[in-house]
C-alpha cells in the first residue's frame, strides 16, 4: 500500500522517498523526505487511514529540519572540545561554515552528501582560503556530522557523508619552519636561566631544570609544567598529563608516552630535588604567584617574556655567529621538543622513526614525518653521534667561561 525507498538526487542529496495509491485504481502519488523518521510516520499515516477505511492523508509539512549550524550551537553546549579547540572551531565556523557567499551552515543536515561537502571545499579554495584553514573547517564539518549521525532520530543523519564518500581534506601546511639547534645553544639559553639576574636561586636553577625536561626529554612546554618526582623512573619519564589554562589535562593527543631519562637530566634533577624537596604527587614547576597551583597562562606568558627570553637573548654571547639570527627567533619549542627531536634523529633514530614517535606522543609516523621531514633526510644513513656527550662538552665550556670571567 505504501513503501519508503532511499533516493539519491544528481545534486547529491540523499532522500527518502514515499510512494502510495492514494485509493484502489488511482494513480501512484510520492512524496520525499529529508528526514527518515518523518517518512516513516507518514507511512504510518497512510496504513492507519487504510485500515480504518479513510480517505489517504495529504503529506503536509514536516517540522523544520536541523541544519548545521542549529547543530553547531546545540552540540558545542554538550561536546567535551578543550578551551583551545573550541576557540579554533568557533573562528573557522564564523569565517567559513557560515560565510555569505560559500557556506553551508543553512543547509538541512539530511542534504549534507559527500558531493555537496566536497563543493563546499571547492568553494573554499576558489575563494583563496588557505590550505590550513580549509583543513580546520573540514575536520570542524567532519566531527559534527559524526556527531549527529550518533542522534540519528533528531538530525536525520544516517550515517557521516564524509567517511562514506571519501572527502579529502587538503594537506594542511606548516606555516612557521621547524628551528632546531645544536646543544651548544639549548645549553647557553639554560646557563643564562641558572645565572639571570635579579632572581632567587631556586627560582633559576627551577628555570634552568624547566629548560633541560623540553632539551633533553622532548617535552611539550604544557607537559613540563605538569611533571612530578613520581613521574620519573629509573630510566623513563611518564608523560601523562599536561597544563593548560591553569589547569591539569590529558597530554596533547590524550597519549601517554615515556620518553627515555638521560643521565644529565637525572643528575640535575636529583641535585634540584635534594636541595629543594617536592613532595609526593606535587607539581615540581608550580605556578610562581600561586604555589602549589598549576601556572596559569597569563604568568606563563609573563615568564616566558621575561624571564626566558632575556636568557635567549644574552645566550647569543655563546653561540656561532651563523647561529645568532636563528637563535633570536627562537621559541621556546625550538630550543626543546624539536632541537630534542633532531638530535635523536642524529644519534640513529632516523632508522627507528617508529621508536621515535613513541618517545615523543606522536599518534603515526606520518605527523612525526610531516614535521622533521628535512632533519629525516640529513640524518638518514649517517654515523650516529653520542649526544649525551656533546651536551655534556657544552656545559663543562660554558662552566669554564664562567671561572675565566670570574678570575
Amino acid at each position: 500500500m505504501a513503501s519508503i525507498k532511499p533516493k539519491r538526487r544528481k545534486d547529491g542529496t540523499e532522500v527518502w522517498e514515499v510512494r502510495w495509491y492514494p485509493h484502489p485504481g488511482s494513480n501512484q502519488k510520492s512524496k520525499s523526505f529529508y528526514d527518515p523518521d518523518d517518512a516513516e510516520e507518514f507511512v504510518r499515516e497512510l496504513r492507519r487511514a487504510h485500515s480504518k477505511g479513510e480517505p489517504a492523508p495529504e503529506p503536509h509539512r514536516r517540522r523544520r529540519a536541523v541544519t548545521l549550524g542549529d547543530w553547531y550551537l546545540e552540540h558545542r553546549e554538550r561536546a567535551r572540545w578543550e578551551q583551545n579547540t573550541q576557540k579554533n572551531y568557533r573562528s573557522v565556523f564564523r569565517a567559513h561554515v557560515a560565510h555569505p557567499s560559500y557556506g553551508i551552515a543553512d543547509e538541512p543536515l539530511p542534504t549534507l552528501s559527500d558531493e555537496r561537502i566536497a563543493r563546499f571545499r571547492d568553494d573554499m579554495d576558489s575563494a583563496g582560503v588557505p590550505a590550513n584553514a580549509q583543513s580546520k573547517t573540514l575536520t570542524l564539518v567532519s566531527s559534527l556530522l559524526s556527531a549527529a549521525a550518533e542522534r540519528r532520530s533528531h538530525t536525520g543523519v544516517r550515517q557521516n557523508p564524509m567517511l562514506r564518500g571519501g572527502v579529502k581534506k587538503p594537506r594542511a601546511k606548516r606555516v612557521r619552519p621547524v628551528l632546531v639547534f645544536a646543544p651548544v645553544a639549548f645549553e647557553a639559553v639554560r646557563f643564562e636561566l641558572l645565572h639571570a639576574p635579579g632572581r632567587g636561586e631556586r627560582e633559576r636553577a627551577r628555570d634552568a631544570l624547566w629548560q633541560s625536561c623540553t632539551s633533553l626529554a622532548g617535552l611539550r612546554p604544557e607537559e613540563a609544567w605538569a611533571l612530578q618526582p613520581d613521574f620519573f623512573r629509573e630510566r623513563t619519564i611518564a608523560v601523562v598529563q599536561a597544563v593548560a589554562h591553569g589547569e591539569v589535562k590529558r597530554t596533547k593527543e590524550d597519549e601517554w608516552h615515556y620518553p627515555p631519562l638521560h643521565p644529565v637530566l637525572r643528575e640535575e634533577l636529583d641535585a634540584y630535588l635534594e636541595r629543594w624537596p617536592v613532595e609526593f604527587g606535587q607539581l615540581i614547576f608550580d605556578d610562581p604567584a600561586l604555589p602549589g597551583k598549576p601556572i596559569a597562562d597569563h604568568n606563563w606568558r609573563n615568564w616566558r617574556k621575561r624571564v626566558w627570553r632575556g636568557a635567549r637573548d644574552r645566550a647569543l654571547a655563546h653561540v656561532p655567529a651563523r647561529e645568532r639570527a636563528k637563535l633570536l627567533a627562537a621559541r621556546p619549542y625550538d630550543l626543546g621538543r624539536h632541537s630534542y627531536a633532531s638530535l635523536r634523529l642524529r644519534a640513529g633514530m632516523s632508522n627507528n622513526l617508529a621508536g621515535l614517535v613513541a618517545e615523543l606522543g606522536h599518534t603515526t609516523i606520518s605527523q612525526l614525518s610531516a614535521t622533521y621531514a628535512h632533519e629525516i633526510a640529513e640524518y638518514r644513513g649517517a654515523e650516529p653521534v653520542d649526544w649525551v656527550a656533546e651536551v655534556r662538552s657544552a656545559r663543562a665550556r660554558l662552566a669554564r667561561r664562567t671561572l675565566r670571567s670570574a678570575a
